[in-house]
């Protein structure tokens, strides 16, 4: 018998798409355009996941940099507009990301992508990814007042599928996607493949953990 969710919430960064790619190389474009030192891939990888003003604060620490709000803004500035100009240079699609999606529809599952990417960031890439059509609700990092890991963000886009959050399943590769699962009392998926930069044992907060994006139609179906 199946038991498939009413919906499934699906974060951006990291679980449908490797987007660090492009989103180090505008960091380095926008720290090295203010006169900082470049951070690099690696550090862009560690760091990712909380917004781009805690990319960029994180960045400028991380150097000794001074680290006041004018300066900060001055860099997301030139940050914006780099990213945008090469907001699909390098990102790529996870393996089976568009087949699953379908997968899931032709179930009458309802879709949502609820992400901290900033919304001048997030319709421009689900564009270009050719997947913004596939989701019934979209909420970014700005539309509510808070962020995950607290759940308002998974509420509304409850609120938008018109579906009750226990019924839904929030997939994501980070620890503020399990959180925010818990606090909205749905469950959660981990991709192991994404930007996990928790310690190892907050992977147990997650209900289920899949290796490969193709597996979450049978993990969920339980």
């Amino acid at each position: 018998m199946n038991h498939f969710p009413d919906a499934v919430l699906f974060d951006l960064d990291g679980t449908l798409a490797d987007t660090i790619p492009d989103i180090a190389d505008a960091l380095d474009m926008a720290l090295t355009s203010c006169g900082y030192v470049a951070a690099g891939e690696a550090n862009a990888r560690a760091w990712v996941g909380k917004g781009v003003g805690e990319l960029i604060r994180l960045a400028l620490v991380a150097q000794g940099a001074e680290t006041e709000p004018t300066k900060q803004d001055e860099i997301w500035c030139a940050f914006e507009q780099a990213y945008r100009q090469n907001i699909k240079v390098r990102t790529r699609l996870y393996d089976a990301v568009a087949e699953t999606l379908t997968s899931l529809e032709k179930r009458a599952i309802k879709l949502a992508c609820v992400t901290n990417k900033a919304a001048v960031f997030t319709e421009p890439l689900l564009a270009s990814l050719g997947i913004d059509g596939r989701f019934e609700s979209v909420v970014s990092g700005d539309t509510c007042e808070h962020k995950k890991p607290h759940p308002e963000p998974l509420f509304k886009a409850c609120r938008d599928l018109n579906v009750e959050p226990s019924r839904c399943i929030m997939v994501g590769d980070s620890i503020n996607d399990l959180n925010a699962a818990a606090a909205a009392g749905m469950k959660s998926v981990l991709v192991s493949f994404g930007y996990f930069n928790s310690p190892d044992e907050e992977r147990d907060k997650a209900d289920i953990v899949v290796d490969a994006f193709g597996d979450i139609i049978s993990a969920i179906n339980t």
